[in-house]
């Protein structure tokens, strides 16, 4: 927010390596790498300056170690009573985890809900008190450690298409995406191409019953869970930090970096002689 071209060229001329991350490909970057974590929109939606490296699509999905250590652990889907995960983001922009979560709890198909949030959520206490009166139905997580005894239990997750959705791509929950913003519905559209997620649409849209449907329709039909579960973990392996990682070194001991690093250093020595 509020970075311009010009800005991205002042740093790049100081000599460093300047690494943008971005999802809306709404301007020419004079970056070194660009990097955009999510599925969309695709590479040839941005336009870049000479030399400058494009990191993008389900290859470089960012991915905490969280989710990563759990990959492995749930390789099938869990016993049942059915429990849900919400995990609209850690913002939540539209305010929806506390109205989402009522409305699953009062679905008679999901036994458990589980809401991964951070204590500065907005509505924070508010969820902590729907818990409270849900007699057991319903919980907040805000913990990784809590979060992760949770991610192999869960047989779908409500998203909002953010960092999350690959993150549990990852390990390979079914998804629901209702999205806040544009730059979110166009990745969820393409987790939904792509089959690991149902794509609802923009949340403010998206009715009470509508989501029953998609929740019923969901956990009825257990070989479309079964086919999301093995898209999601064949399209997003958790190797996408280390991916760009190792794009950045080589970039960094690149001979033309060396050079220019030398010729911005040599005034400095000279100064401070």
């Amino acid at each position: 927010m509020g970075v311009t071209p010009d800005y991205i060229t002042g740093l790049r001329e100081t000599g460093v390596l300047v690494v943008v991350f971005d999802s809306t490909a709404r301007m020419k970057f004079p970056a070194e790498v660009v990097v955009n974590p999510f599925l969309a929109p695709a590479r040839k939606a941005y336009r870049l300056e000479p030399g400058t490296q494009l990191l993008t699509g389900h290859r470089f999905a960012l991915c905490r170690g969280v989710f990563r250590r759990q990959r492995t652990i749930r390789a099938t889907e869990p016993p049942q009573p059915f429990r849900a995960l919400v995990a609209l983001g850690d913002d939540d922009l539209a305010g929806q985890a506390v109205e989402r979560t009522r409305q699953l709890v009062e679905m008679p198909k999901v036994a458990k809900v589980s809401v991964a949030v951070r204590t500065h959520h907005p509505r924070y206490e508010e969820l902590k008190d729907l818990a409270g009166e849900s007699d057991g139905r319903a919980e907040v997580v805000t913990e990784n450690k809590e979060l992760m005894t949770r991610l192999v239990r869960v047989h779908f997750a409500l998203t909002s298409g953010d960092g999350w959705s690959p993150e549990l791509c990852v390990v390979g929950i079914p998804q629901l995406i209702l999205s806040q913003t544009d730059r979110h519905a166009r990745s969820g559209k393409k987790m939904d191409e792509e089959g690991v997620a149902t794509f609802l649409g923009d949340t403010s849209a998206v009715t009470f019953d509508q989501l029953r449907e998609a929740v019923d329709l969901l956990l009825d039909d257990e070989m479309e869970r079964k086919g999301m579960t093995r898209c999601a973990r064949n399209l997003v392996d958790g190797r996408g930090p280390d991916r760009i990682v190792n794009g950045m070194e080589i970039l960094l001991h690149a001979p033309a970096r060396k050079r220019a690093a030398a010729a911005v250093a040599a005034p400095q020595l000279r100064i401070a002689a």
